[in-house]
């Protein structure tokens, strides 16, 4: 099936924000950190996948001192896993911010401190598209230990 990948306006953000995270309760459960996906998602660049039924992923970055991208959040509907969504939501993404000037690309997530297997496939899915672990964090709460992994863009050494 095919499709396509555009970047949003704010309440198109919003709207992909709210239906895809809706979709994946076992990474996007706690609703005071949805609602803040929610309200913050209008500062961010949004690219969005879409087909003929509506919006299957989506991912916002952030820029930091005109350098760095961050993947601040990534989502892919639950039912299109694996179906080269994010693939693409990423390949677009680098290209973006490659053209934003950016040389590195970051992403948090959860470190492997914390046996969940849908992180093992989300750092996994990092690791595929060239991103590398950069830095665990040493938090208070074990059980949310998370980690930075980062990429090099424009091709230069990792």
């Amino acid at each position: 099936m095919a499709h396509t990948v555009t970047l949003a306006v704010p309440e198109q953000a919003r709207a992909a924000c709210r239906d895809i995270l809706a979709t994946l309760p076992e990474w996007f459960g706690q609703a005071d950190a949805n609602a803040a996906y929610l309200r913050d998602i209008a500062d961010k660049s949004t690219l969005i996948v879409t087909d003929a039924s509506g919006p299957l992923g989506m991912i916002a970055l952030d820029f930091h001192f005109e350098t760095t991208a961050e993947i601040w959040l990534m989502a892919v509907r639950a039912d299109r896993h694996r179906q080269g969504v994010g693939r693409a939501l990423m390949e677009t993404a680098l290209e973006f911010s490659q053209g934003k000037g950016c040389s590195r690309a970051m992403v948090k997530t959860l470190s492997a401190r914390n046996p969940d297997p849908g992180y093992a496939a989300t750092r996994a899915f990092y690791r595929a598209v060239g991103f590398r672990p950069l830095i665990e964090f040493n938090q208070t709460d074990p059980t949310n230990p998370m980690m930075w992994m980062d990429q090099a863009l424009y091709g230069s050494a990792p």
